[in-house]
């Protein structure tokens, strides 16, 4: 199971990422434990005991690796003490690329006439809704194009005709997908955060620079017809990949 923790974004315009902190005793041995990036304000915490205490506070941090002063730190007893319903016994989503595998696993489907699927990405309260028949346990996602926080949950119609919510906890899956489309001369780039795009010809030589936001096209006409080398940085090379420029 798992605790989602949200918080509301920083609006400084050179916002790079977000530090999350956890205790687990008491509200003074602070752990780092993972980091968030910018407009993204969500993280999901899995690692969790029934029946304990845990504290998080987080900080902010801008492009030339400032950090804010901490967050009002928050608290709560995790406990995980619900059934889980008509039998579910697991039920998880797996990130592979840009593909999500969601599975379930219900003791006894003989009473399920199908199942929904209700998947919402980042704050949109409108979900895309899938059926699936009673006898199937899994659902394969393509989240082509899609960057953020995708949550899915999982209901049951009933042969009985009731229609219930059989997800104890909804799974969230955190995508961090960078893309990179290359047509008529354009890069097109999503990707989350600030980078930066570099071109080289092929004697290495830099030809163009830019830093990027979340979604850009960058039109590359005014480049001589040839073979380049795209290549996105942010602390670590992102992305690289060859282009062929005809003017």
């Amino acid at each position: 199971m798992s605790w989602l923790l949200i918080w509301s974004p920083n609006t400084e315009p050179d916002m790079s990422h977000y530090n999350i902190y956890k205790s687990i005793d008491d509200s003074l041995h602070f752990e780092y434990i993972a980091k968030v990036i910018h407009p993204d304000t969500v993280y999901v915490d899995n690692d969790l005991v029934d029946n304990h205490k845990y504290y998080y506070y987080i900080t902010a941090v801008d492009s030339s690796d400032l950090v804010s002063e901490p967050s009002d730190t928050v608290s709560d007893v995790y406990e995980d003490d619900e059934p889980l319903p008509i039998g579910l016994s697991s039920f998880d989503a797996v990130l592979d690329g840009t593909i999500v595998n969601v599975r379930w696993v219900v003791e006894d489907i003989s009473n399920i006439y199908f199942f929904e699927l209700r998947r919402f990405v980042g704050r949109n309260e409108t979900a895309n809704r899938f059926w699936v028949d009673g006898f199937s346990y899994f659902f394969v996602d393509s989240l082509c194009g899609v960057s953020g926080n995708v949550l899915y949950e999982l209901y049951a119609q009933e042969i009985s005709g009731e229609y219930t919510k059989i997800a104890s906890d909804s799974v969230f899956v955190k995508l961090v997908s960078s893309g990179l489309i290359f047509f008529d001369n354009k890069l097109i780039i999503r990707m989350i955060g600030k980078h930066n795009i570099v071109l080289y010809n092929m004697l290495g030589q830099r030809v163009f620079h830019k830093i990027i936001g979340d979604f850009e096209v960058v039109n590359l006409d005014f480049l001589a017809s040839g073979v380049y080398i795209v290549v996105l940085v942010d602390k670590d090379i992102v992305l690289r990949r060859r282009i062929w420029i005809i003017n």
